[in-house]
């Protein structure tokens, strides 16, 4: 039987880059600001439980961005195990963070809600070290499956 590599994710700073950077960075964690759901972690955990939250909530946003929403607080809350990778693609300083999931979902009732705790390594790589495609995915969280080895290599880098 194969052993599994570490899962690699991308996250972004969400709708306020600069909110996002101080709490990935200096409160150690990874966030997605999708701020009008409640603590996921009391829900049954399906997308159809999900969505049915979600819609009402965001009623001038379509079946297709509902569906995207819901999909990333899925998977952020549900398939993200403790020691998989969390990559971190920094617009302020333009340097990329690698750090290691070290906590399961938790919910804070403030901005940023849906959390987990990243242990970041110290210093961001510049983005050239990577390769340029690894950050087209415009998406607030995503998988990372193609490039990941470039991200499990950083991490084992440093």
């Amino acid at each position: 039987m194969a052993v599994q590599e570490t899962q690699v994710w991308g996250i972004r700073g969400g709708t306020r880059p600069q909110l996002g950077r101080r709490l990935f960075l200096d409160e150690q964690v990874a966030a997605i600001d999708e701020d009008c759901m409640p603590d996921l972690s009391q829900l049954p955990q399906t997308r159809e439980m999900y969505k049915a939250l979600y819609q009402p909530l965001n009623p001038d946003i379509n079946a297709i961005q509902v569906g995207i929403y819901v999909e990333h607080l899925h998977t952020f809350v549900n398939k993200i195990e403790r020691g998989d990778l969390m990559v971190y693609p920094d617009r302020m300083d333009e340097k990329v963070y690698i750090g290691q999931v070290i906590s399961d979902y938790f919910y804070v009732d403030c901005c940023y809600r849906h959390r987990r705790r990243v242990k970041w390594l110290p210093e961001g790589f510049p983005k050239a070290y990577f390769t340029s495609n690894a950050f087209t995915n415009s998406a607030r969280f995503f998988p990372i499956r193609k490039y990941a080895d470039e991200f499990r290599t950083g991490w084992k880098f440093r």
